[in-house]
Formats: structure tokens, sequence, C-alpha cells
């Protein structure tokens, strides 16, 4: 969620690796719209991530592919949202490739119906394509290398359960996908994971990150905690309004205390972040949820 915001090309060599293409699919959840990467130096390149699949990205994809004479080896996908996966099927018959590998981690648990209907997705995410599965094990890495690049998959669960960040040897950088954007901040399906996700790409140390939305983080420790520390400030905001209620307070009034002169459109997703603090509160003990008013109070031996 972010508001003013950075004007990029629409398509940028980013440094003698990595090209951005823009799925050219900005909207309040996208931000200047899902950014594309083309990776290595030779005549093939790695693909991270797809877009949407807007016929404009197709044509800058190709116009970028055709003005430095590659070809695509493969394709690499960070998670199952739509204006991430959407355009595969339009890239595979753009290069004439349906066979073209393209790498994704396996969603072992499943969105449920709402959730897949809130982005627009009809179907099991998991049979967009041929994907061939990676990283299903947690202590086994992916690796992929390409001419003059070389990429390791980072399991980074929280944003969705499926999330991969992706590593660049050559330049100490992280490919983060949805885990950090560019500007503001992201949504998650679960807190816990997700902080988890956020300590670890913090021990890592990248020097830049290529977000999935956004600019180029040229300042990633300094970004990361202040995405930690922002979540915790959420914490503290959400227990300093119950603190303030003597019957407690459901999801849609929480949300509209902590989230002052929200868009109108980012209220679902400010209330879905909202949901997860409070189930996180719940783990630690902090908050409880009365079934009979159906709203959030301080549990009553938390000494907040």
């Amino acid at each position: 969620m972010a508001a003013n915001l950075v004007k990029l090309q629409l398509v940028e060599q980013l440094s003698p690796l990595v090209i951005r293409v823009l799925g050219c699919n900005p909207s309040p959840m996208t931000l200047q719209g899902t950014n594309t990467y083309l990776i290595g130096k030779g005549n093939n390149r790695i693909l991270l991530d797809a877009g949407q699949g807007v016929p404009d990205y197709i044509e800058e994809l190709k116009n970028t592919m055709e003005k430095n004479k590659v070809q695509l080896q493969s394709i690499l996908i960070t998670h199952w949202h739509p204006d991430h996966i959407y355009g595969i099927k339009d890239v595979l018959k753009l290069v004439n490739q349906p066979n073209l590998p393209v790498y994704k981690r396996k969603l072992l648990e499943m969105p449920d119906k709402t959730k897949l209907e809130t982005y627009g997705m009809p179907e099991n995410p998991d049979t967009i394509t041929n994907f061939t599965f990676i990283h299903n094990n947690n202590n086994e890495p992916f690796t992929i290398e390409t001419e003059g690049a070389h990429l390791k998959s980072i399991y980074t669960p929280g944003h969705t359960t499926d999330h991969l960040c992706y590593w660049l040897d050559e330049e100490n950088a992280l490919f983060s996908g949805d885990v950090i954007l560019g500007q503001g901040t992201t949504e998650f399906e679960d807190l816990y994971d997700y902080m988890n996700s956020l300590k670890h790409i913090l021990k890592l140390s990248p020097k830049k990150i290529y977000p999935g939305h956004g600019p180029v983080v040229e300042n990633p420790q300094e970004t990361i905690e202040h995405y930690i520390s922002h979540r915790q400030q959420r914490n503290n905001q959400i227990l300093a309004a119950l603190k303030q209620s003597n019957d407690g307070l459901n999801p849609d009034e929480i949300t509209k205390i902590v989230y002052a002169d929200l868009v109108e459109t980012l209220f679902p997703a400010a209330r879905h972040n909202v949901c997860n603090h409070l189930q996180m509160l719940e783990k630690q003990g902090l908050v409880s949820f009365n079934n009979k008013n159906e709203k959030w109070s301080l549990h009553a031996s938390s000494s907040i």
C-alpha cells in the first residue's frame, strides 16, 4: 500500500544482468504494475515472473527480447497470485516454446474459494500451466544458472504459502517477489511466517533488492528493519485500540482506527492484515475472541 508512486520506465536495464519489464497492470494493489525480470547476459535468459496476461506487456516483452537478441531458457515464478502467473500462457505462445520449463513451488495448502475469488482466480493456481515444482523440501533450495547469472531459491512463506525469493550470486542481490516491495508495505496470509521470512532475509544482508512491485530497493537492511518495526507498530496500535474499548472491537472497527484516512479500495487488504495481526496476538496470549458478540478484546491476563 503506497501513495505518490515513483514513475518507472516500462523497460529498464537495471544492471548488466537484469532488465525489468513492467507488467502494464498498474492498480492500487500492484502499484506501478508487476515487475518481471530478464536475467543473464547471454542469448538465453531467465524470466522471473510472467505478469498478468496484459497484451501490452507481451508486446513490451517481445520488443525487449528482439532488441537484445535473446530467447528464454526458463521461467521462474515467485508465487501463485494472478499478477505473477496469468501471463505464462501468453509468454509461452510468444516464444513458441510450449514445453519451456516453468518453475514454481507447489501449493501444499490450497487457498480457499473466497480467497481465489478475491484474486479473480477461478481455478487451482498450480494447474495454470505444466509447472515443474521445486523447493518442496525446505532444506533443498533449487539452483539454476544461465550465462552470467547463478540463482538460488529461498523459501519465504507468509505473503503466500508457496512464496519463493531468488538470490543472485553475482550481485549479492535478492529478487523478493511480494515479500518486500519497492514502495509501501505488502499484505500477507500468515504474519508469523512472514516475520520469520523477513528476519531470514535480513540475515542474508543483500546489497540490493529487486522487488515484485515498485523501484529497486537500494537500502535493503534499512527497508527490512522498517518492515519488521512497522508490523510491531501495527500490533501496538491494535492493542492500544482494544485497550480503549469496553466491549471489544470487530476487525472492521479496528481497521478504521489503525488505518486512518485509508483509500476505500484498499480497505479489504487492510482488514485482512488486521485479522492476521489479531491471530498472531492471540497466539501470544495478548488478545481473545468473544464468540457471543464476535469481537476481539485484550486477554484477561494481559498486562497491556
